[in-house]
C-alpha cells in the first residue's frame, strides 16, 4: 500500500466522517515529508495519534483493539494484522526514533512522545505529556496538603444555622438538602479540594450555594471566594444562581448578604488572561488571591486551562470542581473529568473520614461505604430532583447503554406534517422523524415547519430603549423565553446536518416568509450568539441574543441586538457587536450548560460517524425540558448508544492514594 493512496484514504475519509480535519491530514504529509517516513504503516499511526487527539484524548494507546478500531474510523484499507504486530514490536524499547521507519526521525521527537504507562505503550504529543505531567504533580501537592482546620463541633453549628435556622427558599419553600448534598459540603469544608459530580437536575448549584454560606460562615470574607466557569455565560448563569438563593432568605445575615458581591467569572478573566503576551497574568508567581475557588461545569475545561487553573492556586486555598461527568468532554483536549471518575467509581471514604460526617450530619446512615485508598475528595449526587419524565428516563437508558429503548421510540414516530394539528410549541415528550422516509420526512419540510412555527411569531418584537443600558425586567424575561422556548442542536458544524447549513437554510427560509431581499443579513427575531469574549461589552462566547427593533426617533426601523442577563436585558447596535454568528442552530458542545423547552436533534446521515456517541446523545437530550424530536435513523442512534467516548489517558482517578 503506497503512502500516497494511504494519505489520499485520510484526505478523503476526512472530509466525508470528520474524524480527521483537513488541517491534520495537512500536518501528517508534512511530518512524512520531514521524517522522510516511506511506510503506511507508519502514516497510520500518525493518523491515529491525530484522531486521538480530535477525540480529546491526550495519548494513543498502542494495542492491537485500539488500533484495529481506527483503522475502521479512520477508513484505512489495505493494512494488515501482522504490519499492526511490526508497528507495536517497535514499541518495545521505548525509542520514538525507532517506532517509525523513515530516514530522518530524529526530528520527530521533539513533536512527539512515546511511553509506557502500566505495561503498554502510549504515543501523545509532547506538549500533552507536558501539560498532563503537570497537572498529576499539581495534584500530588494538593492531595498531600493538611485537611482544613476547621472542627467538628464548629461544622455541627454551621450546619444547624444554614439548613434550620435561616434556609434558603426555593420557589417559597424551605430547600432541603439531602444526605448526598450534605456529604459534599461537609467534605468542601474539611478537605482542600473536592470533586463533585452529579447529572442534571441533582441539584449542584443548590450545593455550590450552601458551601459559599458555610465558607462565610467559618469566617471567611466573600472577597476572598472565587466562582468560575469555562464560559462567561455558564459563569454569569451561576451568579445568577446564587444570587437568587441568597435573596430568598427570609432573614439573612451579614455574612450571607456578603455573598451578594461574588460574581462569577469566566477561568480566562479569573487567570487574567493577556492577549498581548498570549498567556495568564495569575500564575505560580502571582497566584490567586483566594482563599476558596470553586470551578462549574470542569467537563468543558481542556488540559492547559486546568493546567494554568491549578499553577495559580495558592497551596492553603479550598479548591471545589463542580460538573457531570456524563457529559461530553471538552472541545479542547483533555476528556478530564471521565479520566478522574471512571464509570465503575462508587463515592466512599476513610474510616476516619466516614466518623467524621457521621458527628456532622446525624442523620447519616450507618455502613456508609469504607475504603482505605480513599482520599476523601470525592462526591456524587444520584438523587434527580426534577419531575421524572420520559426524556429524562430514555436519556438516563442511553447513558448507561441501554439498548433495549429503541423499541419504546418506534411508537413515538411523527413526521413533519403532524405538525399541523399538533403544533411544535405544545408538544411534550420525546418524538422521533426517520430522515427521509417519505414525504414530510426530510430535512427541509421539518426546519421549514420550525420556521413557520417558531421563528416567524416573533419578528415583531421591539426594543423599549436603546440608548438605555438595560432595559425593563418585563422584556429582557421576554427575551429570554423566546431564545430558550425552541432550539436545533447538531452533532457537527459542517455538511448538511450540520449547524452552519441549518442556519443558512433557517435565515433564507424566514426572509423569503417575511419578503426581504436576500442580501438582508439581519431582521428581527433571528437569534445571534457570540463566539468570541468581548469584555468591553460584557459579552462572552456562547451568549444568546435576539434581533429586534429600535424605537429610537433617530434610527426608525433600525435593529439592534438584545442580550437578557436575569430580569433585565442589554441591547446593542449591530454595527458594535463583537463576533457572532446565527443560532437557529447551535453545536450539542455549545449547548452545554443551557436548557431549553424543546429541542430538536439533528443526527448525521452517517449511522458510523465518529462523534456519534451516547453521551452527545445524552447530552443533547439533557437540554430539553418539555419535548425532544429526534431526527435521524434509529440505526443511528443504536450506534451512539453502543459508541460511548473513550478517552485514552495515563492521568491517574482523583480519588485514589
Amino acid at each position: 500500500m503506497s503512502i500516497k493512496s494511504t494519505v489520499m484514504q485520510l484526505l478523503a475519509n476526512a472530509l466525508h466522517t470528520e474524524a480527521l480535519t483537513p488541517l491534520a491530514v495537512q500536518s501528517i504529509i508534512d511530518i512524512a515529508e520531514v521524517c522522510a517516513i516511506t511506510s503506511a504503516a507508519d502514516i497510520f499511526i500518525l493518523a491515529s495519534l491525530f484522531a486521538e487527539e480530535e477525540s480529546g484524548s491526550i495519548s494513543l494507546k498502542l494495542s492491537p483493539p485500539g488500533l484495529s478500531n481506527h483503522l475502521r474510523q479512520l477508513g484505512i484499507k489495505g493494512l494488515k494484522a501482522d504490519e499492526i504486530e511490526t508497528i507495536l514490536n517497535r514499541t518495545e524499547n521505548e525509542d520514538i526514533d525507532h517506532l517509525f521507519s523513515g530516514q530522518n526521525c530524529k526530528n520527530i521527537s521533539p513533536v512527539i512522545s512515546l511511553f509506557k504507562h502500566q505495561g503498554c505503550c502510549h504515543l501523545s504529543f509532547r506538549k500533552h505529556r507536558e501539560a498532563g505531567l503537570d497537572i498529576e504533580r499539581c495534584l500530588e501537592e494538593r492531595f498531600a496538603l493538611d485537611d482544613s482546620p476547621v472542627n467538628t463541633e464548629t461544622l455541627q453549628d454551621i450546619f444547624h444555622q444554614i439548613f434550620n435556622e435561616s434556609s434558603v427558599l426555593h420557589h417559597g419553600k424551605i430547600l432541603d438538602l439531602n444526605i448526598e448534598q450534605k456529604i459534599a459540603i461537609a467534605l468542601a469544608l474539611t478537605k482542600r479540594n473536592l470533586l463533585l459530580t452529579g447529572g442534571p437536575g441533582t441539584g449542584k448549584t443548590s450545593v455550590v450555594v450552601s458551601m459559599l454560606r458555610a465558607f462565610s460562615w467559618c469566617g471567611l470574607p466573600a472577597e476572598q471566594m472565587l466562582v468560575g466557569a469555562p464560559t462567561g455565560r455558564a459563569a454569569q448563569r451561576l451568579t445568577e444562581s446564587i444570587r437568587s438563593s441568597i435573596q430568598s432568605i427570609k432573614n439573612p445575615s451579614d455574612k450571607d448578604t456578603a455573598l451578594l458581591r461574588i460574581e462569577g467569572q469566566s477561568l480566562h478573566r479569573m487567570l487574567k488572561y493577556s492577549p498581548s503576551f498570549s498567556r495568564f497574568l495569575k500564575n505560580e508567581m502571582n497566584p490567586l488571591d483566594a482563599s476558596v475557588v470553586i470551578v462549574d461545569e470542569v467537563s468543558m475545561v481542556d488540559l492547559f486551562l486546568m493546567r494554568s487553573l491549578l499553577k495559580a492556586l495558592k497551596r492553603e486555598c479550598h479548591l471545589v470542581f463542580v460538573g457531570d461527568r456524563d457529559q461530553l468532554p471538552s472541545v479542547g483536549i483533555g476528556g478530564l473529568l471521565t479520566t478522574w471518575i471512571p464509570n465503575h467509581c462508587k463515592m466512599d471514604f476513610t474510616l476516619p473520614m466516614a466518623e467524621q460526617l457521621q458527628s456532622i450530619i446525624p442523620e447519616l446512615p450507618a455502613g456508609i461505604p469504607v475504603n482505605p485508598e480513599s482520599r476523601d475528595q470525592l462526591a456524587i449526587l444520584n438523587t434527580t430532583f426534577r419531575t421524572k419524565s420520559d426524556i429524562l428516563e430514555i436519556a438516563q437508558s442511553i447513558r448507561d447503554g441501554d439498548e433495549s429503548m429503541i423499541d419504546g421510540l418506534r411508537g413515538r414516530k411523527i413526521n413533519s406534517k403532524d405538525f399541523n394539528n399538533n403544533p411544535i410549541n405544545e408538544l411534550e415528550g420525546i418524538f422521533w422523524i426517520e430522515a427521509g422516509s417519505g414525504s414530510g420526512d426530510n430535512l427541509h419540510d421539518l426546519l421549514s415547519s420550525v420556521a413557520n412555527q417558531i421563528y416567524q411569531d416573533i419578528t415583531d418584537i421591539s426594543s423599549v430603549d436603546e440608548e438605555s443600558p438595560t432595559e425593563p425586567s418585563s422584556q429582557g424575561m421576554r427575551i429570554q423565553q423566546l431564545l430558550n422556548q425552541f432550539r436545533i442542536l447538531t452533532v457537527m458544524r459542517q455538511s448538511m446536518s450540520g449547524c452552519e447549513w441549518i442556519n443558512e437554510f433557517m435565515a433564507g427560509h424566514i426572509r423569503r416568509q417575511l419578503g426581504l431581499k436576500q442580501a438582508t443579513h439581519y431582521f428581527p427575531g433571528m437569534p445571534l450568539m457570540i463566539t468570541r469574549n468581548s469584555y468591553q461589552h460584557n459579552l462572552f462566547n456562547g451568549d444568546a441574543g435576539l434581533v429586534i427593533k429600535s424605537r429610537l426617533p433617530s434610527r426608525p426601523g433600525g435593529l439592534c441586538v438584545a442580550f437578557p442577563s436575569g430580569e433585565e436585558a442589554a441591547t446593542f447596535p449591530l454595527s458594535g457587536l463583537p463576533a457572532h454568528e446565527p443560532a437557529y442552530a447551535v453545536t450539542v458542545h455549545k449547548s452545554q450548560g443551557s436548557e431549553y423547552d424543546r429541542v430538536l436533534l439533528i443526527m448525521p446521515e452517517n449511522p458510523g460517524h465518529p462523534l456519534l456517541t451516547r453521551e452527545i446523545i445524552y447530552t443533547a437530550l439533557t437540554r430539553a425540558r418539555q419535548a425532544v424530536i429526534l431526527y435521524g435513523s434509529l440505526e443511528s442512534l443504536n450506534q451512539a448508544i453502543r459508541n460511548q467516548a473513550s478517552h485514552s489517558s495515563w492521568l491517574k482517578e482523583w480519588n485514589r492514594r
